[in-house]
């Protein structure tokens, strides 16, 4: 049910999903890279440019079918997209893969990405 709520899944190991193979999902510490906002119009970045940050990246994992793609990367050592916009039971959801130490709290991008998040998960966007 967590991958329906929150619109992705991180494989611990490889994984048969749907009679397909999926490899064990990748993490690296330390990286710095590039966030491009994919929908500069959404509650959650507006009035958030591309930016760069230094964070963890993750791969090899998957976003659910339907979610809103919000953020994205081509940092080689992530997927590809990076933060999302989904609603579950009428809920809504905002994943957002950044955020993993004090360099990603400095960021006034990240920082302003989560706070509209919180006023857009709760309807005061």
């Amino acid at each position: 049910e967590y991958w329906k709520i929150v619109g992705g899944r991180y494989y611990l190991e490889k994984t048969i999903v749907g009679g397909l193979e999926k490899p064990q999902s990748i993490w690296k510490h330390g990286v710095d890279f590039k966030i491009h906002i994919a929908d500069p119009n959404h509650p959650v970045t507006r009035g958030v440019n591309d930016f760069e940050i230094h964070d963890e990246t993750y791969g090899l994992f998957d976003m659910l079918p339907g979610s809103h793609s919000l953020l994205t990367t081509d940092e080689s050592t992530s997927a590809k997209y990076i933060g999302w916009a989904k609603t579950y039971e009428g809920a809504r959801v905002v994943y957002i893969q950044l955020g993993h130490d004090h360099t990603a709290y400095e960021n006034s991008n990240y920082r302003r990405l989560v706070a509209q998040a919180i006023q857009w998960v709760a309807k005061r966007d």
